[in-house]
């Protein structure tokens, strides 16, 4: 929905709107995908970024109307790992959030945790400002190891990795954010050329190593 095409941006609402109809006709409570990229020139220009994402928060609202008709109690967007990508900072994040404020069904972040430690160069900590921050909507979890300057989208073998996202560390602050009840997803996507074989025990170290720290 933030294509130079006004004719795309159209058609990318159409879709996101038939999804939300579609969720809401099979029962389920939360709809979402991605929302968009600017494109450079637009997100080198303050102008043309401010009035892109000026229209994006319009068809966001409109969205949310629909999913009210639907049923569905809230859309979700994600912190994505490039600038040019709505939510990719915190303060981004944040700035949607207050946008629409006033939407009839929220507008909820899916927070992947491998996305602040994948757009930094050093393990830095990127991470608990996002837990730390004040969200009108408590986040959902999307989980998946990436390290510093690499969006990995990888399982995880154990619990306290030396570099990346670290389990045991990300667990804290769920705890100390008071995050109880907030819905969790594992996003691992296994490399091409990874054998059949070796998918589903790498998928099982990941639940292994979460159910541990989560316990």
């Amino acid at each position: 929905m933030l294509s130079d095409d006004v004719e795309a941006r159209t058609l990318a609402e159409a879709w996101y709107s038939a999804l939300i109809e579609l969720g809401g006709s099979v029962g389920v409570t939360s709809v979402g995908g991605h929302i968009g990229a600017l494109s450079v020139p637009t997100a080198a220009d303050p102008a043309r970024r401010a009035a892109a994402f000026d229209e994006l928060h319009e068809r966001m609202l409109r969205l949310s109307a629909r999913a009210t008709v639907e049923g569905v109690s809230s859309l979700l967007f994600e912190n994505m790992a490039v600038g040019r990508e709505p939510g990719a900072s915190c303060d981004d994040a944040l700035e949607i959030e207050r946008a629409l404020a006033m939407s009839s069904t929220p507008w909820q972040l899916c927070l992947d945790v491998g996305h602040p430690i994948a757009m930094t160069e050093v393990d830095d900590d990127p991470l608990t400002r996002w837990f730390e921050a004040p969200w009108r909507s408590s986040p959902m979890l999307q989980l998946q190891y990436s390290r510093p300057g690499v969006d990995m989208h990888d399982g995880f073998d154990g619990v306290d990795p030396d570099v990346g996202v670290n389990p045991r560390v990300v667990a804290a602050a769920i705890r100390d954010a008071g995050w109880t009840n907030n819905p969790m997803l594992i996003e691992v996507i296994p490399a091409h050329e990874m054998r059949d074989d070796a998918v589903v025990p790498k998928l099982r170290r990941t639940v292994d190593a979460w159910t541990t720290v989560l316990a």
